[in-house]
């Protein structure tokens, strides 16, 4: 069985279930993002997004600051969107066809693990962003309500190269990880109380199967959030 393990055991797994509470605010006034708590209740991740959301940069990081991740989304086919899409865009004249166009053709995010633990501010170019740690791919589908993203991990070799899915359902507000083997690796979904009221559509449950990459499983949810306007 597979699972997104790194290259050798770090302070981001854990050999037991880990469960989180992810609350989709940021700690900073007027900003996009999200908190991220364990179970004993302590900040342990978070998002500060300044600007809007769905913003093209996004950074994960630990309750101090320090970066773990850098969150980019790219342009999946540069070239194809310099030629062909310039050239659909003078002979087609529906707005809503070239928004979902120019959408496809940008539905690739990139997750940059940052490598010098003592930055707290991350700034990625073409010529120093090295590769990332992971990329996400959304499929379009025709099953409304359903979306299906693929992953690829390992890229920067900080764990063994694979492939993962990523789905969600719009009507049940979750999300769930899996391997190439169809086993779950962490899963999503609003959270209730012990008397089983839904607290709200802010306030998430995550559940990360053992031997898992924490910090890997939340840059996918950092993703999955962007994906669909929550950060």
């Amino acid at each position: 069985m597979s699972k997104v393990r790194p290259q050798a055991p770090t302070a981001s797994t854990s050999s037991k279930q880990e469960i989180f509470t992810i609350w989709m605010k940021s700690l900073i006034l007027s900003g996009n993002g999200c908190t991220v708590f364990n179970s004993r209740g302590q900040i342990v991740y978070r998002v500060d997004n300044y600007n809007h959301k769905s913003s093209n940069e996004v950074c994960l990081m630990d309750i101090r600051g320090k970066v773990l991740f850098t969150i980019l989304r790219r342009v999946a086919n540069d070239a194809y969107k310099q030629t062909s899409f310039n050239k659909i865009c003078t002979c087609m004249h529906e707005k809503k066809f070239l928004r979902q166009l120019k959408f496809k053709l940008q539905a690739c995010w990139e997750g940059y693990r940052a490598i010098n633990t003592d930055v707290y501010t991350s700034t990625y170019t073409d010529d120093n962003k090295g590769k990332p740690g992971f990329q996400v791919r959304k499929n379009f589908g025709v099953v409304r309500g359903y979306a299906l993203s693929k992953v690829v991990v390992g890229l920067d070799n900080n764990q063994p190269f694979d492939r993962y899915k990523m789905e969600s359902w719009t009507s049940k507000s979750s999300c769930k990880i899996v391997d190439s083997s169809g086993e779950l690796v962490a899963e999503v979904q609003r959270k209730r109380s012990t008397c089983g009221v839904n607290l709200g559509a802010d306030v998430w449950a995550m559940v990360v199967e053992p031997n898992v990459d924490l910090t890997l499983v939340m840059g996918l949810i950092v993703v999955h959030g962007l994906i669909n306007n929550k950060l």
